[in-house]
């Protein structure tokens, strides 16, 4: 939180707005817990459209107006024939990362089949149209639209059944992966899981109704509901991938 509040100093020092780079949930939530009790500064967050999973934090003096154009988030549209190659969201982004960009430079990025829309920093925008040039084997065109041109793709999930033996981490993780408990155990421990965005690298912590599980590379997944128990004495859930 460092960062922030280097922002916080600096928009009382300055009297001016100061803009964060992208977060997760995770950061955003705990970085306005922190904002909220500091006095003299307001603040909002923005992902550029309502419902974003990755925004910016703006801080601004108590008295200020801020004007949409001061958002700083661009919407670059990239397109490509994608017919011979599955264009999903990790490819695009390893794509995006390739080029040199780091993720604080980048929001959220939709994938269809044959386009791709990425909400960026506007200081990347050039140079991301510049430089990105494919994704996978399949060349694609950038450019710049209209943010209001955002088009929302329905999210739909994919839903499991499973049971578990308990609601480890490890355990779930297994049973929405389709992972063996040692490979689960193992992803934990090398650090690329997150819970509710928060990185995690307990095996053995409680996962509730409701809760988040993202492993890198492979997606995520929300556990939708707890259904009770079988006869086996296992815990009945279900799970949706989101897809």
């Amino acid at each position: 939180m460092h960062h922030i509040l280097d922002k916080v100093e600096a928009c009382k020092k300055k009297s001016q707005l100061q803009v964060s780079d992208f977060f997760d949930p995770f950061t955003i939530n705990t970085a306005s817990s922190i904002l909220q009790g500091i006095q003299e500064i307001k603040f909002l967050t923005w992902g550029g459209y309502q419902g974003a999973e990755r925004k910016k934090l703006y801080i601004f003096p108590e008295y200020l107006e801020i004007d949409k154009r001061e958002f700083q988030i661009s919407l670059i549209c990239f397109q490509g024939s994608f017919k011979f190659f599955e264009n999903s969201h990790r490819h695009v982004l390893g794509a995006l990362l390739a080029s040199g960009i780091k993720r604080d430079k980048l929001g959220d990025i939709f994938v269809n089949e044959n386009l791709v829309q990425v909400l960026a920093d506007s200081k990347v925008t050039g140079y991301l149209i510049s430089n990105m040039r494919s994704i996978g084997p399949v060349p694609v065109v950038g450019e710049e639209k209209r943010i209001e041109s955002l088009m929302l793709p329905r999210e739909s999930l994919k839903e499991i059944r499973a049971t578990v033996t308990s609601m480890r981490l490890d355990a779930v993780l297994s049973a929405g992966f389709f992972l063996s408990r040692s490979k689960s155990a193992e992803l934990v421990k090398k650090d690329r899981v997150k819970v509710n965005w928060q990185p995690m690298t307990r095996v053995d912590y409680q996962i509730n109704e409701g809760d988040i599980l993202s492993v890198q590379g492979k997606g995520r997944i929300i556990v939708m509901e707890v259904l009770g128990t079988t006869k086996k004495d296992r815990i009945a859930l279900k799970i949706g991938a989101y897809v």
